[in-house]
């Protein structure tokens, strides 16, 4: 059974249907390219790019069976490696990517680059009325815990939040959906569809879990 978070996001992609070539950032870790198979599964869809840092186990076990995806380990917030993938897509797909990335723009330009129509996005913001300024985004690893930014519950296990023990692999931005909106904006894409909802975040806490549709602007 699929969690709300998982069939919220595949109705994003339901939402920009038809197309008939894909491109996926970052969506191996935990889901096994999901959503990429999925794309070829529930709608056909005949080319898929997918580009991770790594290939999961499971995924080099079922990639037999979907010759129309193609997976790239990669890295797409470096210039040159973006400049080898010369095709653009249909669309693009980035969940929960974009807040872990130190350059979040300069790889949001990069991504949005090899993409000709529709970009599907989602992942944890920090709700406006929570903070003072709405076209906001917070380094979290150097924020203290009594301003909430966790978006986990209180974990002595959680190491990536504490300022003396920060992993740059894990590096991760509290972003508004305003700040999102106006990164998109700014490249030349129109939010034409968005929504937020809890998901799997803590109810005590001030995050939503955030998803929009953007279309490039002629």
């Amino acid at each position: 059974m699929q969690s709300e978070t998982v069939i919220k996001k595949l109705d994003l992609l339901d939402r920009c249907m038809p197309v008939k070539t894909v491109v996926e950032y970052g969506g191996m870790w935990g889901v096994d390219n999901l959503y990429a198979t999925e794309c070829v599964k529930r709608w056909g869809v005949k080319k898929v790019l997918s580009i991770d840092f790594y290939e999961s186990d499971n995924w080099k076990v079922q990639k037999r069976h979907y010759p129309q995806i193609t997976f790239i380990k990669g890295d797409f917030r470096n210039k040159d490696f973006m400049k080898k993938i010369t095709k653009k897509y249909d669309l693009g797909i980035c969940y929960d990517i974009l807040l872990h990335q130190p350059e979040c723009y300069e790889t949001l330009e990069l991504m949005l680059s090899k993409i000709k129509t529709y970009f599907c996005f989602a992942q944890p913001v920090i709700e406006e009325k929570r903070v003072s300024f709405k076209n906001t985004m917070v380094f979290l690893p150097g924020s203290q815990e009594k301003f909430q930014l966790r978006p986990y519950l209180l974990n002595k296990d959680i190491k990536i939040f504490d300022i003396n023990r920060v992993d740059p692999s894990h590096w991760i931005w509290a972003m508004t959906p305003t700040l999102i909106k106006n990164m998109l904006k700014s490249l030349r894409w129109k939010i034409i569809y968005e929504d937020a909802w809890q998901g799997w975040l803590p109810k005590i806490s001030i995050w939503k879990m955030y998803r929009c549709i953007a279309k490039k602007e002629k």
